[in-house]
C-alpha cells in the first residue's frame, strides 16, 4: 500500500510542480463534481425522508445549496482554485505569526526563540505575497505542495521496499 501511495504522491508532486494552475484547475472540477453529485444524493435523501413523512426541509435545503455550488465550482474552476488557496495561504501566514510569537513568548531561547523569529518572519512574508501577488500565491503554494508531494512520495516509496524487503 505505501508504494502505491508513494508512487501516487509523485505523480500529484510532479503535476504540482510542472502545470501548477492546471492541476488546480483539474482539482476544483473534481471538487465541484464531488459537491454535485453529493447535493444530489442530498436531495434525494430528502425526498426519501418525506415520503416517510419526516421533516426534510433542511436536508432538501442543504442538498439545493450543495448542488448549486458544485455548479459554481464546476463553472469557475480557477476561481474556486484561486480562493481556496488564498484562504490557505492566509491560514498559514497567521499560523506561522502566532506560532511565532507563541515561541518566542515562551522564554525558552536558544532554538525556540529563532524559530520563533523565523516563523513571524515568513508569515508576513507569506502574507505579504498573498496580498502583493494573489496568483503568484497560488502558484507558490502549488510548489510548496508539489515538492512535499514528491518527498513524501519518495520517503513512502523506499519505506515500502524497505518493508517488502523485510517480510
Amino acid at each position: 500500500m505505501l508504494l502505491w501511495r508513494g508512487g501516487l504522491s509523485v505523480v500529484v508532486g510532479l503535476a504540482l510542480l510542472l502545470f501548477p494552475i492546471e492541476t488546480a484547475t483539474v482539482v476544483g472540477l473534481v471538487i465541484g463534481l464531488w459537491l454535485l453529485v453529493d447535493g444530489f444524493s442530498t436531495v434525494g435523501l430528502a425526498v426519501q425522508q418525506r415520503s416517510h413523512a419526516a421533516s426534510c426541509g433542511f436536508t432538501m435545503f442543504s442538498g439545493i445549496v450543495t448542488a448549486l455550488a458544485g455548479v459554481a465550482v464546476l463553472l469557475f474552476p480557477v476561481a474556486f482554485a484561486i480562493v481556496g488557496a488564498m484562504a490557505v495561504l492566509w491560514i498559514m501566514a497567521l499560523g506561522l505569526v502566532l506560532t511565532g510569537i507563541a515561541r518566542t513568548a515562551s522564554r525558552a531561547g536558544g532554538w525556540s526563540l529563532a524559530t520563533g523569529l523565523l516563523n513571524i518572519v515568513f508569515g508576513v512574508l507569506l502574507g505579504g505575497l498573498a496580498l502583493a501577488e494573489p496568483a503568484g500565491g497560488l502558484v507558490a503554494l502549488a510548489w510548496i505542495l508539489g515538492v512535499y508531494a514528491l518527498l513524501f512520495g519518495a520517503l513512502s516509496i523506499i519505506i515500502g521496499i524497505r518493508l517488502r524487503r523485510a517480510h
